[in-house]
């Protein structure tokens, strides 16, 4: 029942917001250029509806495999995992505080082993990690060394 009651929710909130949007520009932008908008409208609302009930079950179905159970609590946080490692706290916090700190383009904020929690809030995308010097997969940090080398003088023989 609550899996039925989120896709009705998600499929309601989302043909309401259509329906407000297309209400504003049909009468704003396309009722004195076009008479007969309904039929494409409609289409498109039954459309963009099908596709907001196929998500919501997809995301029914991966939080049944992630979680195990189906419930307001697991439906409600798409972000929030937890993951369970077979070992000590301060063992398994230095793993992932390693692993966080060897993701390419990550910056740790802190790192607070007595609550067990890392915050890394910024990521560089690939490509814009790619376009800095700074990364060894960049055209740049192959033809540069860093620190840059002085300049020599060239002698006139």
């Amino acid at each position: 029942m609550t899996s039925l009651f989120f896709i009705f929710r998600l499929t309601l909130a989302t043909m309401v917001t259509y329906l407000l949007a297309t209400v504003i520009v049909v009468e704003n932008f396309l009722r004195h250029i076009v008479r007969n908008t309904e039929e494409f409208f409609v289409i498109v609302g039954m459309v963009l509806a099908c596709a907001v009930i196929t998500n919501a079950f997809s995301h029914v179905r991966r939080v049944r495999l992630i979680a195990g159970a189906v419930n307001s609590q697991t439906l409600s946080s798409r972000q929030r995992r937890q993951i369970e490692i077979p070992f000590e706290a301060g063992e398994a916090f230095d793993m992932i505080d390693a692993a966080i700190r060897e993701l390419p383009g990550s910056e740790i904020a802190e790192s607070a082993r007595d609550s067990l929690q890392v915050q890394a809030p910024r990521l560089i995308p690939r490509r814009a990690c790619r376009a800095t010097a700074c990364c060894p997969l960049s055209r740049r940090s192959r033809t540069r060394s860093w620190p840059p080398s002085p300049p020599t003088a060239k002698r006139a023989a």
